[in-house]
């Protein structure tokens, strides 16, 4: 499953890459890095990469979650401003998208000077503050019918179905079905592809 997960980003990251080059859309290099990212999260934290794509490189399995993380918030963070046109909005957006991005490249040096039992705890504390930013952002967005504003939303809630689904299937309350046991990482590919539709959907309002 983890090795079709991987695949499956991988092609959509080198796809959205190339757009990006021949677009020169801003919107797709942090989209493309996001997907790298999360390919990064899926490997480490499945043991995958360690085993079968770095062997040798322990740092992988273990820090290689915290620097995947933090490539994540802070490509996300980019890709958001720039997908729902805060960076129209005036100078405390640009301030708060500077903090995340920030915290996000704090988290991808971190593990490079501290262990893991400290760059991991680190992670979870700037994480909050970043999440409750792009939450804010979310909010605001859609109240105020930002362009894609809408896919936005659709983007995150599908992410929280998935990881719904299976913290209940972790304790218990569901099934271990295939669609519950993965519905994390099925929510993140919904994610990724109405953040994808709503790329498409910018470039004919733009037309």
């Amino acid at each position: 499953f983890y090795a079709l997960l991987t695949g499956v980003l991988l092609i959509m990251a080198i796809y959205h890459i190339v757009i990006y080059f021949s677009s020169k859309m801003i919107h797709y290099l942090p989209y493309s890095l996001y997907i790298f990212g999360l390919i990064g999260l899926v490997l480490a934290h499945s043991g995958f990469g360690g085993q079968y794509v770095l062997p040798q490189f322990i740092f992988f399995n273990n820090d290689g979650i915290i620097v995947s993380v933090g490539l994540m918030v802070s490509a996300l963070s980019y890709f958001i401003y720039k997908f729902v046109a805060l960076d129209k909005l005036g100078s405390s957006f640009k301030k708060s998208v500077y903090i995340t991005i920030g915290l996000g490249l704090f988290n991808m040096i971190i593990p490079f000077f501290t262990p893991f039992y400290y760059g991991i705890r680190l992670l979870i504390a700037t994480i909050t503050p970043s999440l409750g930013i792009l939450l804010v952002w979310g909010i605001y967005a859609y109240k105020k019918k930002l362009p894609n504003a809408r896919y936005l939303a659709y983007a995150f809630s599908t992410l929280m179905v998935g990881a719904i689904l299976k913290l209940l299937e972790g304790v218990g309350l569901l099934p271990s079905y295939w669609i519950f046991k993965n519905g994390l990482w099925v929510g993140v590919v919904l994610q990724l592809i109405l953040f994808a539709l709503g790329l498409s959907n910018l470039i004919k309002t733009l037309k």
